[in-house]
Formats: structure tokens, sequence, C-alpha cells
């Protein structure tokens, strides 16, 4: 009888010491989960995964023993972690999540479809070009790699001589759009304004009477690893610098027929900044509605063009332009980009000027 009663306790001991092996395994086990990349339009902005590793010991690099942590923010998220990294993912390469130096698991940014981009416009599009010219845009067919320095892929060469030269801002971050398919370059704002260090070392970027060949590289990469579709070149002249600011006096507007979706013509009869220009202006009502529609370059590239979503009713309208619209050097409505700070100039400061118009 007393064999039969210590059997169940032997089991007991042995349920006991299975269950805290299996605690222990666990404890050693490091647990990881297959990461799911997170996409915002085609940029890969983050990695969810989960693990079971201390926080403070995970972190991710580009895949190789020595390469260095990915500069981001590991975030929980309820029952996972979500590494957002400071620069979106880069396709086409292999990353490590790591704790300390063991890599936990590897994951690649797949290439995306490699479609070749083109150049699709640069502004300003004319073959003359004011020596106090302020900034240059490009806008491509497919979203760009913004992590490489643009201007690793651009060349100006001043004819005279053939040599290269340095005319544009060279930033940390290069300005792209949302999409990564426009840039907008900036000639160094130090050298043009005259009485800085910069214009006084290095003179203005660009100097009139001369001729510049302005050089894109088919080697620009696109972000999903393709590249342009062949090398792009032009040429420009440059002119005296420009010390006029902008008037309206010299706008002149089409007559518009009611119950039409005609074009409201904006001729500024000026070089304007037409980039600017469309975000700067709107279509207002005699009641203060804005008038839905799309603004677009004439041909000529000397004003806009709006296009109505709605015919014309006949009534009282106004053009309202913000006063930051500005030409191709800078200048704007209310000062010259090169203004004198310390001279006694009185600046208006509206921040927008109305051009009356009516339709009949």
């Amino acid at each position: 009888m007393n064999s039969i009663e210590l059997k169940p306790v032997k089991i007991k001991y042995t349920l006991i010491f299975f269950l805290l092996l299996i605690f222990w395994s666990c404890r050693q086990h490091k647990t990881i989960d297959i990461p799911e990349i997170v996409y915002e339009g085609r940029e890969a902005v983050s990695v969810k995964f989960y693990s079971n590793e201390e926080t403070t010991d995970l972190h991710v690099t580009i895949k190789g023993d020595q390469n260095p942590p990915i500069l981001g923010n590991l975030l929980w998220k309820t029952d996972h972690f979500e590494f957002v990294p400071l620069i979106p993912f880069t396709p086409g390469l292999t990353y490590s999540l790591k704790s300390k130096e063991e890599e936990l698991i590897s994951f690649e940014i797949p290439l995306q479809s490699k479609q070749n981009a083109r150049l699709q416009y640069w502004f300003p599009q004319k073959d003359t070009v004011p020596q106090n010219l302020l900034k240059m845009y490009l806008a491509f067919s497919e979203e760009m790699n913004k992590v490489q320095d643009p201007l690793q892929y651009i060349q100006v060469k001043d004819l005279s001589n053939g040599e290269v030269v340095p005319i544009f801002l060279s930033l940390e971050n290069h300005l792209w759009n949302e999409d990564n398919t426009e840039l907008t370059l900036w000639l160094d704002p130090g050298r043009i304004k005259k009485d800085l260090i910069p214009n006084k070392e290095s003179g203005t970027p660009l100097i009139a009477n001369k001729k510049y060949e302005f050089i894109i590289s088919e080697q620009w990469p696109t972000a999903s690893g393709a590249s342009l579709d062949h090398s792009y070149s032009r040429t420009f002249f440059v002119t005296a610098a420009d010390k006029n600011k902008l008037d309206i006096n010299k706008i002149q507007l089409n007559r518009i027929q009611l119950n039409t979706l005609h074009s409201l013509n904006i001729n500024f009869n000026d070089t304007w900044d037409l980039i600017v220009a469309m975000d700067a202006i709107q279509i207002l009502k005699e009641n203060g509605d804005f008038v839905e529609g799309e603004l677009e370059p004439v041909q000529n590239l000397y004003g806009l063009k709006f296009k109505p979503h709605k015919n014309w009713q006949p009534g009282k309208y106004a053009i309202l332009i913000e006063t930051r619209a500005e030409d191709l050097a800078g200048n704007n409505l209310l000062r010259l980009f090169d203004t004198d700070l310390s001279s006694n100039e009185e600046i208006p400061n509206n921040e927008s000027i109305i051009i009356p118009f009516e339709v009949k």
C-alpha cells in the first residue's frame, strides 16, 4: 500500500521539472517572426516584427559585419516592434535585424518596377537667364532616389573655357516635392547678394555675357534602381542682373465669354517664376469664394492660364496674388531679393494683392 501512495508524488515532481525545463528553454530561445515591410507610396518607411529580445539590444543595419546601426526609432506597438528609419529603406539592399552583434534575421527591400525616368521639364526653359538667377527646377517622370546627392549627376560648364563651375548650393537635404519627382536647385544666395562674404570671395555663380551648358547624367538613379533614359543637355546665355520688382500693372487679361469653360489667360509680360506663381495665385468670386479650376503655364512662358471646372457665370471676380510670388531672380511684388536692409526704404507688408475683373 505504501508504494502505491508514493507514485502520484513522483509524477507531480516530474511535471514540475518538465514545466521548469520548458520555461527555461523558452527563456533561452530567441523568438523572431518574418519582418513586414511598411510602404508609404513607393517608399519602404518602416519594418514590423516580433521579438522577445531586450529592446535596448535590438537594432537594424545594412547586412554586413562592420556596418553601424541605422538611425531611426524603435517603437513597441501593443504586440510587435516597428523600426522607423530616419531615411526610408533603399530598394535592392538587404538589412539585418540584430540583437547586440548577433543577426536574428535579415530582410531585403525588393526592387520595384525598373522603369527608366524621363526628364519631363526643366525650368526656366528660356535660353537666356539673368545673372542673378536664383532657382532651377527639374521634373522627372519617375520617383528619383533622394538619398543620392543630385549634384553629383549635374554639371554646368562655362563654354568660354570648358571649365565645370559649381553654381548650385550644396544642401544636406535637397528640396524634393512629396513624391520625389520634382527637384528645386538653388544657386548660392550668399553669392548673389552683394556685400555678403560668399559674394566677395567667390563672386556671383553666373557671369553676365557668358554661355553655359547644363548637363544631366544618365547615371542618375531612380528610387526603383533604374536610371534616366539618357543624358540631357541644354545651353543658356546669361544677361545682366534683373534689378526690378514684379509689376502687376504689366499684367493683361483676356476677355471671358459667359457660360463657357474658356481659360482666363494671365499674361505677366515679365519673367515670373511660374512654379511659385501657380502656388501663389487663386481666382475669387465676388463673395470671396474660390473658383475651382487649374493653373498651368501658357506656351510663351510669360503667363498662366486658369481653366475653370464649371462655366463662367456673370459677376465680379478677382485674381488674388500672394506677394511671395517672384521672378527668376527672387524679386517679388514688394521688394528686390538683393535689398539693402540698412537703407531707409520702407517695405510694404501686405500679404496679397487683388486684381479685379468682371465676366458679363
